[in-house]
């Protein structure tokens, strides 16, 4: 799922019932955030794809919540949230993953779990 595609989504609903989602982020933000995204995923598809600047950009979102990476680290934070119905819609859940993004609690709840993980 990105931004530049509708993708469909089944969502099991029962023992044996189905519901069928399409994602397509410009029905589920406003004009503004979809610009941001936009924005980011343009910027992105310039990046080389060498791991050690991947995971710059990656630190920078987590850390500070800047970069091109934020927003589209936002963009499938909010969508999970979406459709495990835990907000109110796409839109209030990408501004609460933007918010902690910015905070940098992302950042630290990943370092934290990488150090348990060390054992």
């Amino acid at each position: 799922y990105g931004v530049h595609k509708q993708a469909k989504v089944y969502i099991q609903t029962g023992e044996q019932d189905t519901a069928e989602m399409k994602l397509d982020y410009e029905s589920l933000y406003d004009a503004d955030t979809v610009k941001e995204i936009k924005d980011a995923f343009a910027a992105l598809k310039d990046v080389p794809a060498e791991k050690a600047r991947i995971a710059q950009l990656g630190e920078q979102a987590l850390k500070e919540g800047t970069g091109p990476a934020a927003p589209m680290i936002a963009h499938h934070a909010a969508t999970l949230s979406h459709l495990c119905r835990h907000s109110r819609d796409a839109q209030t859940a990408y501004h609460q993953a933007r918010d902690i993004l910015k905070s940098g609690k992302a950042h630290k709840a990943l370092f934290d779990y990488l150090e348990k993980c060390k054992g």
